[in-house]
């Protein structure tokens, strides 16, 4: 169980680290997808939105089984489970509020909230096997959902249903992380991981003989194949014997993905600190790339080093725990916060 936990850790670090580095390298001054290796729509480091959002998504069902262990009640996991995941909306609007960020469309929080919440509900109602089924049945009907919502011109299919954040992808993502994180156990997940990494390989291989390169936007096969496919990649990647976490690369993946909300906002005070001193967009590769680089490694390593907040989204009020009732690992219950503008 360590293992496998410890890997969906490592997972959203990486996640959380291509994020960094992807948008840090725009905001110093260049355009990620020109220095980045991959395509004109989707460079390597766009394979952090599915990845995160499939973590996420898995550590659904492992948080409500491990309050359903420790004798929680319907009502307790409810309670729990919106204050974990549905305060991710209120949190994304008022982060884009001082951001700066347009206020109409929705944003990367809220739309993860919404997609754990319904996640949530479908993992406390359908047994592991329906859940395939929901997540696949998703997956399958985004992209006609984002493409027929393309025509409408009310708030739902312009912010919502398309856009940077296209809902119904990013539920499907979810879903299928919840379905996954209870399909295999310890060495075989891995094993899993790679045979269906092969799938997704020569899948995005026909895609391309076909003329279909991978594309960031909108949110149809041409993201979702080759975006999980690299979340399968670099899962099979962190879990590895070289991300063992006595090894410097292991350690600062789990350092990441143990303190994803204070990297995350603290990456957003850089872009306040680059706009206020108009230095935004100033610089140029290889120099941005360079400090991109830089800025995320130095944010990984301070933020374990930053007090604890007396209460966050997470973990609620600060308090000690209870005898025998110690906090489970970070996938059990993931700081959710991660994505692009």
């Amino acid at each position: 169980m360590a293992r496998r936990l410890d890997g969906l850790d490592r997972l959203r670090g990486a996640a959380l680290t291509l994020m960094l580095v992807h948008h840090l390298i725009g905001w110093y001054g260049s355009n990620a997808r020109d220095v980045i290796p991959g395509w004109d729509g989707f460079a390597l480091t766009d394979v952090a939105a599915p990845a995160f959002t499939i973590t996420l998504g898995a550590s659904v069902p492992l948080l409500l089984a491990s309050r359903r262990r420790r004798g929680a009640s319907g009502a307790e996991l409810a309670r729990i489970t919106l204050r974990r995941y549905g305060l991710l909306v209120p949190i994304g609007v008022g982060l884009r509020a001082v951001v700066g960020f347009d206020l109409g469309r929705s944003g990367v929080l809220e739309t993860l909230g919404v997609s754990a919440l319904i996640t949530a509900i479908v993992v406390a109602t359908t047994p592991p096997t329906v859940r395939w089924v929901v997540a696949t049945a998703t997956i399958v009907a985004a992209p006609w959902v984002e493409r027929s919502a393309s025509d409408g011109t009310d708030w739902l299919s312009d912010h919502v249903l398309t856009g940077t954040f296209p809902l119904v992808t990013y539920v499907g993502l979810a879903l299928l992380g919840a379905a996954a994180v209870t399909a295999l156990d310890g060495s075989e997940r891995r094993f899993g991981a790679g045979v269906a990494a092969a799938f997704g390989v020569a899948w995005s291989i026909g895609l391309l003989l076909a003329g279909q390169v991978p594309d960031r936007y909108p949110g149809d096969v041409s993201y979702l194949v080759p975006g999980i496919t690299g979340t399968l990649l670099l899962y099979v990647l962190v879990t590895s014997p070289q991300f063992d976490d006595d090894r410097w690369p292991g350690r600062l993946l789990q350092r990441a993905g143990a303190h994803t909300f204070g990297v995350f906002i603290g990456h957003y005070a850089i872009y306040v600190a680059l706009r206020e001193t108009g230095t935004l967009h100033a610089a140029q590769a290889p120099l941005a790339v360079v400090a991109a680089v830089a800025t995320t490694a130095a944010l990984v390593w301070v933020a374990p080093r930053v007090p604890t907040l007396p209460w966050s989204p997470r973990t609620g009020w600060n308090r000690a725990p209870e005898p025998g009732r110690e906090e489970e690992t970070a996938t059990t219950s993931p700081p959710p916060l991660v994505g692009a503008r």
